[in-house]
């Protein structure tokens, strides 16, 4: 790791895509004096980020995808560097992995965008699998890629990736375990949001009436979010991209498209594939719609919900009448339980 420059990916970033501040502009340039093999390796993601806005998908994409992957993912390529220098080189080939993620992403996404006409090829046998509500299942992609799917949730794909990207689409949740291919990047597409993989595993919860959150867990992703702002006639599509690191959640808010990022707990992202119930002082509309997903059933409810409702529990494979008798007696409420019908009264 280099202490000196701890953000300096962010940095260059900001850099390339001319987004960067004069301090920001700055501290790159210090960065940049600092060593030569710090200007090689700007040179090589400067010429890389270069090629990724010309050519188009037919003469252009192969020649780029294959470069990227083979120096960023690969970890083929070492930088070289003067012999009277100390250098982290596998800090290097980190770093290089990460920006060429992120080069490659932008060009696959800008190709993808100015297609508009959605990401699975209009040719191809898709297949889909949807779970209603109480239902959760773990499916096998042609690709080996395995992706458990939560209740009330759909996923659709090809009945075999053809070309050079592997491609899916989703609605609700589902945790995906990438097969690795460095010659085919894995992208989900989940409610205006893409996300780039080669080999990795990762959460995205997209249901229509939260928030979006992708969660990493192992591997690198990057995220697009274009949100909003793709659907206002006459204006140039805008979007948001964003490369998470293990241990980072991404949440794209509905209302106004923004990122915002930080830890996670695992076992509010990942439980669910597990059989885990887990409330984190969530209020009572989240409980209500948990509960109704979770177990298929219909929640009326008689009275008002306190607005201090806040309920931290966690489940495991419990039945839906010891939930709710727990849950009731530490609220002081009642319910009663017919059929797939549950009554609260306060």
């Amino acid at each position: 790791m280099n202490y000196r420059f701890p953000d300096i990916d962010r940095l260059i970033s900001l850099y390339l895509s001319h987004r960067a501040s004069e301090s920001e502009r700055k501290e790159l340039e210090e960065w940049l004096h600092a060593s030569k093999a710090n200007q090689e390796v700007f040179g090589h993601l400067k010429k890389v980020w270069s090629m990724s806005s010309q050519g188009n998908y037919h003469t252009g994409m192969d020649r780029v995808r294959d470069q990227i992957w083979k120096y960023g993912i690969g970890h083929q390529h070492r930088i070289k560097v003067p012999v009277q220098r100390t250098v982290d080189v596998c800090y290097w080939s980190k770093l290089a992995a990460t920006f060429l993620i992120f080069l490659l992403g932008a060009w696959l996404f800008t190709y993808l965008n100015k297609e508009g006409n959605g990401l699975l090829p209009d040719t191809a046998a898709l297949v889909e699998r949807e779970n209603r509500a109480g239902q959760r299942s773990i499916h096998m992609l042609p690709d080996g890629t395995q992706v458990w799917l939560n209740a009330e949730s759909s996923l659709v794909y090809p009945e075999k990736f053809t070309g050079t990207l592997r491609m899916v689409q989703l609605k609700g949740e589902a945790f995906f375990k990438v097969a690795k291919d460095q010659q085919k990047p894995f992208i989900v597409e989940a409610a205006g949001t893409k996300t780039l993989a080669l080999g990795t595993a990762f959460n995205i919860h997209a249901y229509p009436e939260n928030d979006i959150k992708i969660a990493l867990l192992e591997g690198k992703v990057q995220v697009q979010n274009v949100g909003q702002w793709a659907a206002v006639p006459g204006l140039p599509v805008r979007f948001q991209t964003a490369i998470l690191s293990p241990g980072e959640e991404l949440v794209v808010y509905k209302d106004n498209s923004d990122f915002d990022r930080g830890p996670f707990n695992y076992e509010s992202v990942f439980g669910w594939k597990e059989g885990i119930l887990f409330f984190d002082g969530v209020d009572f509309a989240c409980f209500r719609s948990s509960i109704e997903k979770w177990y298929g059933v219909k929640v009326t409810v008689k009275g008002t919900p306190p607005a201090d409702w806040h309920i931290r529990a966690r489940y495991q494979h419990e039945d839906l009448r010891h939930v709710l008798r727990d849950i009731c007696f530490n609220k002081d409420i009642k319910f009663k339980l017919e059929d797939k019908n549950v009554q609260i009264t306060f």
